[in-house]
């Protein structure tokens, strides 16, 4: 009997609460301190999402798509100064139904590493 392997839409998978792990900065780790990012359950980009900053302790809304393949993750702050501060588009350098680890480069300050765990 053929087993059959069953493919998840981006928008479903990505679905839930993401607990952030470590964060890489100017090649220094930073444990995650409880803050998080939930994407909200979605059929059709843009998507909705919340933000939380354990550090201030602020709730920020943001939108999201999922774009080139699973490689791209693109995040809009609704709100700025509020929450975290996600804004940009996210290189995805794992993409799993447990681990969600992106990256950006910051220009000035090279590449900023986000590594989370699904909930």
């Amino acid at each position: 009997m053929k087993r059959r392997l069953k493919l998840q839409i981006p928008t479903k998978k990505i679905n839930g609460t993401w607990i952030i792990d470590n964060v890489l900065i100017l090649g220094q780790s930073v444990p995650g301190d409880g803050s998080y990012l939930k994407f909200l359950p979605c059929d059709d980009p843009p998507c909705a999402g919340v933000d939380f900053d354990q550090s201030d302790t602020t709730t920020g809304t943001f939108t999201y798509a999922i774009l080139n393949d699973e490689k791209t993750l693109s995040i809009i702050d609704t709100i700025l100064g509020i929450g975290g501060n996600y804004n940009g588009e996210w290189e995805i350098t794992l993409f799993s139904n447990k681990n969600l680890h992106f990256k950006i480069n910051t220009g000035l300050f090279g590449d900023l590493k986000i590594d989370t765990h699904k909930e």
